[in-house]
């Protein structure tokens, strides 16, 4: 008879499905599937019918070594520092061995039978503890299925989330239990020293962030004056760092000028809501040297960046990268690509990044190109061609019955004698129509083969 669980003949526990089998022997479910027909002893469940064998049975087929009738009992023990497990502590022996004794001494006491040893040194909020991953994998590979956890109280599991692990535990049949209720000195200690360990990561997080703010360097007037002139041409703070370090300024306390003290003294609170007001030397440049043409005007923007160059040490400004030449020009000008037609000429038709419709004034950079003038279309009433009209008079008489390449070779053949270009073969149906509805003819078109059938008079 079926029991709770709808299997027949064996207790839930000690059943192994087709996969569990097929996990401890390494082989395919269809060969486990052909050793339940007639070699490995097998049971079925009440509902669906499915193959299910006693662990004793599959490990004895298997020459494996078959466990005993006696739950597996598992201990478990944990500390969090060194000095608890090597019994630093004052007053006390080792943490660690004394939770490992006391648990063997409960499971002799209440079941006589040799357990697993698990143990960790660590935090309780962590789970990269090499002695519970070793747990948990082998309570996952159903080698303890059936079995009984031991441990001293609950938080030597994890401080946080042991009812994932318990919850495991419950699913394998494993029945976890705690053999003392209260926390005694030295347990009370290692979890205070773990809520001071997280409010002490939350603070330094908090702390760290007031670094700057909190820091006693500070730069002279000069320097500040100096690092604000150049962050105004448009300098990056990096570059702003190394001139700086070049001129030799210096902080209060004699170090060298870092990035954290000069955005400190050149940003301003708005800097971080508002845009940039400030017009740097590349929008100078574009005030001063380019002007607006026609679309058939083309530069590169290698040609521009030259003359960027050569403007910036006429002024004696700093030369920023082409890419910050781009990101101006981009917001006010259209880009496109270019080909030199002075390589056009020896066959070098490689593309360069461009611009289109400006050109630096006073200057011959720029090249014209020739834009080709869109045609406009202009709709006209679509007549028949007029060689078409006469080849239907003449030739067809208004009658013709075939094939549509027949039609196509007779018209060819026809235009070729009297000097004629033939029209598109795709046209000719919409002639014919136009041709017949004007004589008062009624055209019929085949299926498959025959593309129209024009008969006079019917």
């Amino acid at each position: 008879m079926p029991n709770q669980n709808g299997i027949c003949g064996a207790s839930s526990h000690q059943l192994l499905s087709v996969g569990d089998v097929c996990r401890l022997s390494g082989a395919h479910p269809n060969t486990v599937r052909r050793w339940s027909l007639n070699q490995l002893p097998t049971y079925r469940s009440g509902n669906g019918g499915h193959r299910r064998f006693k662990r004793e049975d599959v490990e004895q087929f298997l020459g494996l070594e078959v466990e005993s009738e006696h739950p597996s009992i598992l201990l478990y023990a944990r500390v969090s520092s060194g000095g608890q497990a090597k019994g630093f502590a004052k007053n006390e022996e080792s943490s660690l061995s004394r939770q490992v004794e006391r648990l063997k001494l409960h499971c002799q006491n209440q079941y006589g039978i040799e357990p697993t040893v698990f143990t960790d040194i660590g935090s309780g909020l962590s789970f990269k503890r090499a002695g519970l991953g070793r747990m948990l994998e082998q309570i996952m590979q159903h080698k303890h299925d059936g079995g009984i956890l031991l441990l001293t109280f609950r938080d030597r599991l994890a401080r946080f989330g042991v009812e994932i692990i318990e919850l495991l535990a419950k699913n394998h049949g494993i029945k976890i239990i705690y053999t003392e209720k209260e926390l005694n000195e030295s347990e009370e200690k290692e979890l205070s020293d773990d809520i001071i360990a997280v409010c002490t990561s939350f603070s330094a997080r908090i702390h760290g962030a007031r670094a700057a703010k909190l820091s006693t360097k500070t730069m002279s007037q000069e320097a500040i004056e100096r690092a604000t002139e150049l962050k105004r041409q448009g300098v990056s703070t990096t570059k702003v760092v190394a001139i700086m370090n070049e001129e030799n300024y210096e902080l209060s306390d004699g170090s060298p000028v870092s990035m954290a003290i000069v955005n400190k003294y050149t940003k301003k609170p708005l800097d971080l809501i508002l845009p940039k007001q400030t017009k740097n030397n590349v929008q100078e440049y574009l005030d001063e040297c380019i002007e607006v043409t026609t679309n058939d005007t083309r530069i590169k923007s290698h040609d521009i960046y030259l003359d960027y160059s050569e403007w910036c040490k006429s002024k004696g400004k700093d030369v920023l990268p082409i890419m910050s030449l781009g990101r101006v020009l981009i917001k006010q000008f259209r880009k496109t690509g270019v080909i030199d037609p002075e390589l056009k000429k020896q066959g070098n038709y490689k593309i360069h990044a461009g611009w289109m419709g400006i050109r630096v004034k006073n200057k011959r950079l720029h090249f014209q190109v020739k834009s080709k003038p869109h045609k406009k279309h202009v709709k006209q009433e679509e007549q028949p061609a007029e060689n078409f009209v006469v080849f239907y008079d003449e030739v067809l008489k208004g009658r013709f019955n075939g094939f549509r390449r027949e039609l196509d070779e007779k018209y060819k053949q026809w235009c070729k004698e009297k000097g004629f270009k033939p029209i598109s073969m795709l046209k000719i149906p919409k002639l014919i129509r136009m041709i017949s509805n004007q004589h008062g003819q009624k055209e019929k078109f085949g299926m498959r083969y025959n593309f129209l059938d024009i008969a006079k008079g019917k």
